[in-house]
């Protein structure tokens, strides 16, 4: 009986301390010094989107937007838009209009992001001479980890943002997408997004006053 006391202790202490590590694991958030925050970013080097025949598309320009409506927020929903872009010498059109990336942290340096659409939003890739189009629908791909890193201090701390969803090699591994055949190719799930972004906050919609923003 004594002995049967003991585990049945020990199973408890042991199940304490799990409970405490999962709630350590899963209390990051993103913070902010501002009640309100508006999130204003853009690639630090060149952030890639590969799906179907279309191989890396590169863009000129990738801004990110978004809003935290919290001194602390679990989940940052970021917008983003790609410009000047093509693949193959050929001229790329991503439209996201109606989707985001739902950034998570499971601690101050990991997490990972999804893709999250509007109802009947999808992001679309085309171009003038492609003829054909790809649609990716919001999803959380495998593969999926996000790095994180908190830069600066006071008023200028930012984040540095490093995405790797996906991977084109592994089929069933990366982002799912379906193509109107052509030169895109066929539908598949090898897709991916690749490249750092950093993302400052700003407590005005005119990005004038910014504030400090920080994972933790």
């Amino acid at each position: 009986m004594k002995k049967i006391k003991g585990f049945a202790v020990a199973f408890v202490a042991v199940l304490a301390v799990t409970g405490a590590g999962a709630s350590a694991a899963s209390a990051a958030q993103f913070n902010s010094e501002a009640s309100t925050t508006e999130l204003a970013g853009s690639q630090v080097t060149q952030n890639l989107v590969a799906v179907g025949n279309l191989g890396e598309i590169k863009c000129s320009e990738v801004k990110y937007s978004g809003k935290l409506t919290a001194k602390a927020s679990t989940t940052a929903l970021i917008h983003p838009t790609y410009e000047g872009c093509s693949s193959y010498g050929q001229v790329v059109k991503i439209d996201t209009t109606g989707c985001s990336y739902a950034l998570t942290a499971s601690s101050a340096a990991a997490g990972n992001m999804s893709i999250v659409c509007d109802a009947g939003k999808e992001i679309v890739l085309s171009g003038p001479t492609l003829a054909c189009t790809i649609k990716i629908k919001g999803q959380t791909p495998s593969n999926n980890t996000v790095n994180y890193t908190n830069q600066g201090s006071g008023l200028t701390r930012n984040i540095l943002v490093d995405q790797q969803i996906g991977a084109q090699s592994k089929v069933g591994k990366g982002i799912a997408y379906t193509s109107s055949g052509g030169y895109c190719g066929a539908s598949g799930d090898n897709g991916y997004i690749r490249g750092p972004f950093q993302i400052n906050g700003y407590s005005d919609a005119a990005h004038l006053k910014q504030v400090g923003i920080w994972i933790q």
